[in-house]
């Protein structure tokens, strides 16, 4: 759920991170952490899928 939320703050509502943690009670720092980790889990999720297909090198 956390996830959902900071991507979805961060990446498509574009607030900054100082913004979603402000939001979220966290500091700056554990958003600018947790920002990548999130999208890292989400980008395996839609490979797994099959609904994201990485280009041929």
């Amino acid at each position: 759920m956390l996830d959902r939320y900071l991507l979805g703050r961060v990446v498509l509502q574009e607030y900054t991170q100082v913004e979603t943690a402000a939001m979220l009670g966290m500091s700056p720092r554990a958003v600018s952490y947790k920002v990548p980790q999130a999208l890292d889990r989400l980008t395996e999720k839609l490979l797994e899928s099959g609904l994201l297909i990485l280009p041929h090198s």
